[in-house]
């Protein structure tokens, strides 16, 4: 018995599969039912009100008959759309929607029609809760119109494909049959779908600024489209006219117009899907650089938490100096032996923050002197890099660092001699001059690397 069940059960899934993938796939212009419809339930509900003014039975029934039929008609459209979109929460809507109004609310209009002739109600009695169900009704048409118009961009191109290509395939089947009746309003329907295509796609190549490639394959797809239905309208018109020569024409351009049109729609998707990587990646490199900079910080503070006794920020000033000497590749040149002793200074300095907390004042003394004397070396490569390097706005820039590092040597010497004592007392005011000193050591000393480094390039090209 529960197998039986579970067949039966299974059966009718597959009964609403196949129903649900033959609603997708219909031509059926769901616009033109959704917009005729609407403009005959306007008219079936003034009839409706006016019966009931008059108390004219049959005429109600007539209009009661009109209204549940185009009601229905909007409740099948909206089924239909439901088949066709991509998105879960819309479809949802829809069926929803089509299910209010092919169920409930016509039945509820009957049902206080009903309610109204046999509690004898008056006439404006009557028409309140008439206009309370049409009040509904309209309210849900209208959110079945708000529905459709949050389509996807992707989505309507898609959609109008369709429409367009059925189109084409009808005109084409009118030439054949020779049939020219209807000509004229097929075409003037197919041109509105091709501009409003030519909108959707404008905006979908808006979308692809991200990629060139693609927005020129938009922009050729638009052209092509454009060019399709000139070709396509100019001989449909000459074979009203009469000229059947053009029919096998019109057979090859309607070949074109269809693929042209389902390009576009199949580049629409492909669009949407490169902006969705593309902001994908975008992500991942914003999130990559975030960590790369959380890791940074981590590293920054284990250092920090690792500085052995002394002066915390000559410390730091002593660690920029010996990194930037390391971001280059030494040599036997003049800007190789400059690292070399950049490297040599940033080390030295390293021991006066330690010598600055537990040392004695003549070793600040003596490592203040060592100090001085890397930077006078450092100077005499500046003015040998100078006598070389083409570019004078550079050398000038790089005698103008090299004398501000100079100064701030000197200005430690003095320090050391006169307030040693007083920086090993820690004393705020030397420890403060200290700090400024190395720190404006290091400042100038990376300005340094940096020129170096540029002139060395220039003198190669020279």
């Amino acid at each position: 018995m529960k197998n039986k069940k579970k067949l039966v059960l299974e059966n009718i899934q597959n009964l609403k599969d196949i129903n649900s993938d033959i609603l997708a796939k219909t031509d059926i212009d769901t616009d033109e039912i959704l917009e005729v419809s609407k403009s005959r339930i306007g008219g079936y509900s003034r009839a409706i009100k006016e019966a009931i003014m008059d108390g004219d039975t049959n005429k109600l029934a007539i209009a009661l008959s009109g209204l549940e039929k185009q009601v229905n008609q909007q409740a099948f459209a909206a089924r239909i759309l439901a088949f066709k979109v991509d998105d879960p929460n819309l479809r949802s809507n829809l069926l929803k929607m089509s299910n209010q109004l092919s169920k409930n609310i016509a039945q509820n209009l009957l049902s206080v029609l009903k309610q109204a002739m046999d509690n004898k109600s008056t006439k404006k009695q009557t028409l309140d809760l008439v206009d309370s169900v049409l009040s509904q009704i309209n309210n849900t048409i209208s959110e079945i119109s708000k529905s459709v118009e949050s389509q996807s961009p992707e989505q309507l191109i898609h959609d109008n494909s369709q429409k367009i290509n059925a189109n084409i395939a009808q005109i084409v089947k009118n030439v054949r049959d020779g049939n020219v009746t209807t000509l004229i309003d097929k075409m003037k329907s197919l041109k509105d779908r091709v501009e409003k295509q030519v909108e959707l796609s404008g905006k979908i190549k808006d979308k692809a600024s991200f990629d060139q490639n693609l927005q020129e394959r938009m922009q050729k797809g638009i052209d092509d489209l454009n060019n399709n239905l000139l070709s396509f309208t100019q001989n449909v018109v000459a074979f009203k006219k009469g000229d059947t020569t053009v029919k096998p024409e019109i057979e090859k351009i309607a070949k074109d117009f269809i693929e042209t049109s389902s390009g576009i729609s199949n580049l629409a998707f492909e669009i949407k899907q490169a902006k969705e990587d593309h902001e994908l990646k975008l992500q991942e490199q914003l999130r990559q650089e975030e960590e790369r900079r959380r890791l940074e910080a981590i590293e920054k503070e284990k250092k920090l938490s690792e500085i052995p006794v002394g002066i915390k920020e000559v410390y730091i000033a002593a660690q920029e100096i010996e990194q930037i000497s390391t971001q280059y590749e030494k040599d036997d040149t003049v800007v190789g032996q400059i690292l070399e002793n950049v490297g040599d200074l940033g080390h030295i300095l390293r021991e006066l923050a330690s010598l600055a907390k537990i040392g004695t004042p003549r070793d600040i003394i003596n490592k203040a002197k060592e100090i001085a004397g890397l930077v006078d070396i450092i100077s005499k490569f500046i003015d040998d890099i100078c006598k070389e390097c083409p570019d004078k706005v550079l050398c000038r820039e790089l005698k103008d660092y090299g004398q501000v590092t100079k100064n701030f040597s000197v200005q430690l010497k003095i320090l050391a001699a006169v307030k040693g004592g007083q920086i090993l007392d820690e004393d705020p005011d030397g420890i403060q001059s200290l700090i400024i000193c190395s720190q404006g050591l290091a400042k100038n000393i990376m300005e340094i690397v940096k020129l170096s480094q540029i002139s060395k390039l220039k003198r190669a090209k020279k």
